[in-house]
C-alpha cells in the first residue's frame, strides 16, 4: 500500500446517520437504495493502512450493521460516487 493510503467505498444494510462519519473514521456517508430495493449506507473514506480500514470494520460490527460490500477505489478522478438513486 503506498504512503497515500487507499480510498473505499463500503456498502452497509440500513440507514447509518451522517453524523456518525467522524466516529466511524470515514469521510463521508450517503443513502442509497439497492438493486433489490433496500435502503443502504455507503460509507466512503481513505484509510493509510489495512489496520485503519479493520478499525471501521470493528466499528461497523460492534453496531451489528450487516455489510454488503468493500470496495477499493480508484486514487484519481476525484471522488466517484452518485449522491443518492
Amino acid at each position: 500500500m503506498s504512503r497515500e493510503g487507499s480510498r473505499f467505498r463500503i456498502e452497509v444494510s440500513g440507514v447509518i446517520d451522517e453524523t456518525w462519519a467522524r466516529w466511524l473514521g470515514v469521510a463521508s456517508i450517503v443513502h442509497s437504495t439497492n438493486d433489490e430495493g433496500e435502503r443502504v449506507s455507503l460509507l466512503f473514506g481513505c484509510t493509510p493502512d489495512e489496520p485503519g480500514l479493520r478499525g471501521i470494520m470493528a466499528r461497523l460490527w460492534d453496531l451489528n450493521l450487516e455489510v454488503l460490500s468493500i470496495v477499493k477505489l480508484p486514487r484519481e478522478g476525484g471522488r466517484r460516487h452518485e449522491e443518492g438513486n
